[in-house]
């Protein structure tokens, strides 16, 4: 069979299985969180056919949602994937470090997500979070006696001062919302990167496996930012500062963004040393995973504080010279 019908072949092939594959996991609970690694298979046939045919495994997918269930899902689903597609594909073939490779996929998601908000806009006539705040008014005021029974049970728990009606209710609601839009960015961002990462793994592990060249990642114990990351995050945090204060708009935004983005990533370090040190001292492996999960997922500010602490002390290195001398 010609060389290029058969990659065609595999293309169509590959688009078809990973769009089964992610219709099923979406109706299973947890495993539904799995559809966000949809484009791997099209990312590793693109690494190792050439860019082309990761893209046509894509339209082939996109194509499929269009027809059957809707065509703007279809829009949606390329429209989604095809920068992140192109840009770790691209990565990969560059043979670009680790870090880069991770910086490259989180910001093609970050990318993705901004342009499908902008041709949700396109398409509806409003913004996803005009839309959203639409619908949410109309849920609570559509079925009075469901919300005022909400608003009681609220009201009895301490959490509402008294019972509100349900179009007052629809308004607070929706008021909250508005409240929690400056931290959106920030939402976004980290998602993005927990995401971008997740491909860049998941991808790196297929293509190694298959034995293709891919980025050299160290151990997680052995994780450490750039050097300087931790100066570079306060100018930009105190230039935040300075502009909030003189009132310039949506710099409190930017400094929501930037402290999350802070806290996030220096907790991450912060993890890393935890595991470094978890290991040194020898403890089972289900017994330092056990102790990782719980201090990630109550302790996750004392992590960062750990994180700093590592970059400006480095207590690994000190660890490591102390035993070597």
């Amino acid at each position: 069979m010609n060389v290029t019908l058969k990659t065609i072949l595999e293309s169509i092939i590959t688009g078809v299985i990973t769009t089964l594959i992610a219709a099923v996991l979406f109706f299973v609970p947890v495993l539904n969180t799995l559809v966000l690694l949809f484009p791997v298979p099209l990312i590793v046939l693109g690494v190792r056919r050439g860019t082309w045919s990761g893209v046509l495994g894509l339209i082939t997918s996109s194509a499929m949602l269009g027809i059957v269930i809707s065509p703007f899902l279809g829009l949606s689903v390329f429209s989604y994937n095809i920068i992140l597609l192109l840009g770790l594909i691209g990565a990969f073939n560059k043979r670009l470090k680790a870090n880069e490779c991770i910086v490259i996929s989180s910001a093609s998601v970050l990318a993705s997500i901004l342009i499908n908000f902008k041709i949700f806009e396109w398409i509806i006539g409003k913004s996803f979070f005009d839309f959203i705040s639409e619908n949410a008014y109309q849920f609570f005021t559509a079925s009075p006696e469901n919300t005022l029974a909400l608003a009681q049970l609220y009201e009895k728990l301490g959490i509402l001062d008294r019972v509100y009606s349900s179009e007052e209710f629809a308004q607070l609601a929706v008021n909250q919302l508005k409240i929690l839009m400056p931290i959106v960015p920030s939402i976004l961002l980290i998602f993005s990167i927990i995401v971008g990462l997740a491909l860049f793994l998941l991808s790196r592990f297929v293509l190694k496996r298959l034995h293709v060249a891919v980025p050299f990642v160290p151990p997680f114990s052995n994780w450490a930012l750039p050097r300087g990351t931790g100066r570079g995050f306060l100018l930009i945090m105190m230039i935040a500062v300075i502009g909030m204060f003189m009132g310039i708009n949506n710099f409190d935004v930017v400094l929501y963004t930037i402290t999350a983005l802070f806290s996030f990533i220096f907790s991450i370090q912060g993890l890393a040393t935890a595991a470094f040190f978890l290991k040194a001292g020898n403890l089972p492996q289900i017994v330092q995973i056990l102790i990782l999960v719980v201090v990630f997922t109550f302790m996750s500010a004392a992590l960062s504080f750990v994180g700093v602490l590592e970059q400006i002390f480095n207590f690994r290195k000190a660890y490591l010279n102390r035993f070597r001398s």
